[in-house]
């Protein structure tokens, strides 16, 4: 179970979600990693928050690394009203590169989050 494998949090954890496109929402039905996110968060007694909106929608699968880190740079915008003193755990499903979790914990930086940290469910390495 999830609860077992994942460390007590602190308090002033906000957990988040990088935002799926939105075909893959269109196709699932759903956002897949906020869905893990928010089961996270209910798991653990945290609130869930969406904080990032997604620019531009830019399918990551089979792009290279370099196609990776340019896209993902203009993909993301926090929302307005980011808690200075909170820490923000973005969540993603699987980390490829990096280049995603990187540049939406920037734009979380860039909204006023002070502490961000990342999680994923699996690493594939490209």
């Amino acid at each position: 179970m999830l609860h077992e494998i994942v460390p007590a949090l602190p308090e002033t954890v906000i957990v988040t979600a990088v935002p799926t496109i939105r075909r893959h929402i269109r196709e699932r039905g759903y956002d897949h990693a906020a869905k893990i996110a928010e089961q996270l968060a209910l798991l653990r007694g945290l609130p869930y928050r969406s904080t990032l909106t997604r620019l531009e929608n830019f399918v990551q699968q089979g792009a290279s690394r370099a196609d990776r880190l340019r896209q993902a740079a203009k993909s993301y915008q926090a929302v307005e009203g980011l808690e200075s003193d909170k820490i923000y755990l973005l969540v993603d499903d699987v980390v490829t590169t990096g280049a995603t979790l990187e540049h939406a914990a920037k734009a979380l930086r860039e909204g006023g989050a002070r502490t961000v940290w990342v999680a994923a469910t699996a690493y594939q390495p490209q």
